[in-house]
């Protein structure tokens, strides 16, 4: 025997809003601290429904795409958890975290991952005591994807913190001589005053910030002669 036909009450089927990305933070060398938070829920237009219950539960799974075909691959960790730790994963990198419920699957809290690379011009010499001029550029590589693969392409560099240090020989301990920041096009200028022959490099430090890290490079080491200069008295 077969009943009639009939329909259920309207009862909600609300997939899982986007997750909203919270904070970002480098905590050294490649791995990067990401926390999110749930999407809010969406308004339920038809209360009270007999078929109502608690709201589904979501599962949050962090993916990551890297340099290569274009697809997806889910990390460690995946469950109720609202933080990811990146870790072992070769940047330039695209992280997203896929919130999946019995209704749906949406994506959100994306954050990218930059490499960088530091390149530095330095005078041959210099005059003990006077300045020591040095200019350089700072290019941030970005994946990018289109069709079905994905690539590091070219970004400037702007807004970055550089540092630049000195020894007095090859075996010589690095120290701190001198501080600023990249301006328009990833390009910056350092000057101090010359201490006597040194070896020099420029270092691209990690930044980390929302929605996007850049990790950090060196640039190449070279030498800056120093001489006296003589005045002459009559």
């Amino acid at each position: 025997i077969t009943s009639k036909a009939g329909l259920s009450p309207m009862f909600d089927t609300d997939g899982p809003m986007p997750p909203q990305l919270s904070s970002v933070h480098n905590p050294g060398g490649t791995a990067v601290l990401v926390e999110w938070r749930p999407g809010a829920p969406a308004e339920d237009y038809t209360p009270g429904d007999p078929l109502d219950v608690n709201t589904p539960t979501t599962t949050f799974v962090p993916t990551v795409v890297g340099a290569g075909p274009l697809a997806a691959r889910p990390l460690a960790g995946s469950g109720g958890s609202t933080r990811h730790l990146i870790k072992d994963v070769q940047p330039p990198f695209r992280f997203t975290v896929r919130a999946v419920n019995e209704w749906g699957t949406t994506y959100g809290a994306s954050v990218v991952g930059d490499t960088t690379t530091t390149n530095a011009s330095f005078p041959r010499q210099t005059v003990f005591g006077m300045s020591t001029p040095i200019r350089g550029r700072v290019t941030r590589y970005r994946l990018v994807c289109r069709e079905s693969s994905c690539a590091a392409e070219p970004l400037p560099g702007e807004g970055l913190p550089v540092l630049l240090q000195a020894r007095t020989n090859a075996s010589g301990p690095w120290t701190y001589v001198g501080r600023t920041r990249t301006g328009a096009g990833g390009t910056f200028y350092i000057s101090v005053p010359s201490p006597g022959t040194r070896q020099y490099r420029v270092l691209t430090s990690n930044w980390d910030g929302s929605p996007w890290v850049a990790f950090g490079s060196a640039s190449s080491v070279a030498t800056t002669g120093s001489r006296v200069r003589v005045w002459p008295r009559f």
